[in-house]
């Protein structure tokens, strides 16, 4: 029943992969005080600095530190997808700062992504094209919505505007149209509804560097267990993948002590994608 209280846990991995840096960075809350969590409930954080900007991997510490920081200023009171959007404009504007104190203006920049989590009530935001992912009942959704300009060409390709192999075929198919490091973020996802999660449920934070690697059958395979063995599992497969290129992985779990529960249909998709 929504509103019921699931004892969820977080854990996190990461692999700097072939890359000589690690750019991705992550932070997770997981407030011991009963009423904290029934405050502000737990969060958890993953940012991807950007590799063909500058200080990528300083523009993701930046970013998760600072959203961090103000997420845990949230006043009592406040609906958590509003302070998930106060916190995301102060990591852009923190990064914008640091940007300019390092005269890397308009060449830093990160994704990110970031849940709450109150009792069995999931809130997310995001922006860049770092994946929120549900997996329930051996099925794995997307929840977040990647923006990238493959994205934008695939609706044009659906609109008859651009045929589907000038879409499939377009050399920057994977350029970010929306990332934190510039004045105001052009696209941000997020979900002013809550997801009502299932004891049995998974949700996974991760960078591309996990999802781009494995594919959804793997990554559904490695998501049992509690959220520490889901993490090294979805490291390891992806280190066995033996990709050449293999960018930075970062893997966030959000899952129960292993509790199974009913069954339930998949949520209508309710999303906001420009605020």
């Amino acid at each position: 029943m929504p509103g019921e209280a699931t004892a969820f846990t977080i854990a996190c991995a990461q692999h700097i992969g072939q890359r000589h840096q690690q750019q991705d960075a992550y932070a997770f809350i997981t407030p011991p005080d009963p009423g904290y969590a029934e405050h502000r409930g737990q969060l958890a954080i993953v940012a991807d600095g950007m590799g063909g900007m500058a200080f990528g991997d300083l523009a993701a510490r930046c970013a998760v530190q600072v959203f961090r920081q103000s997420y845990s200023g949230t006043e009592q009171g406040d609906a958590l997808s509003d302070a998930l959007l106060r916190s995301l404009e102060s990591a852009n504007a923190a990064v914008c700062e640091l940007a300019q104190q390092l005269a890397a203006s308009g060449l830093m920049g990160t994704t990110l992504i970031a849940t709450a989590l109150r009792r069995d009530q999931l809130f997310w935001i995001s922006a860049g094209d770092s994946g929120i992912f549900l997996v329930r009942d051996q099925t794995l959704m997307q929840l977040n919505i990647p923006h990238t300009l493959g994205r934008e060409l695939d609706t044009q390709a659906a609109e008859g505007l651009i045929s589907r192999q000038q879409a499939e075929e377009h050399p920057e198919r994977e350029a970010l149209v929306s990332f934190l490091g510039v004045e105001k973020v052009p696209l941000i996802d997020r979900n002013p509804q809550p997801l009502a999660l299932l004891p049995s449920d998974v949700v996974l934070l991760a960078s591309d560097g996990l999802f781009r690697t494995l594919s959804e059958q793997n990554i559904i395979a490695a998501a049992q267990g509690d959220a520490a063995a889901i993490c090294r599992a979805l490291i390891q497969r992806t280190l066995d993948a033996a990709n050449p290129y293999q960018d930075n992985v970062t893997v966030l779990a959000v899952a129960s002590r292993g509790t199974r529960g009913r069954k339930r249909r998949w949520p209508w998709r309710q999303r906001q994608g420009r605020r």
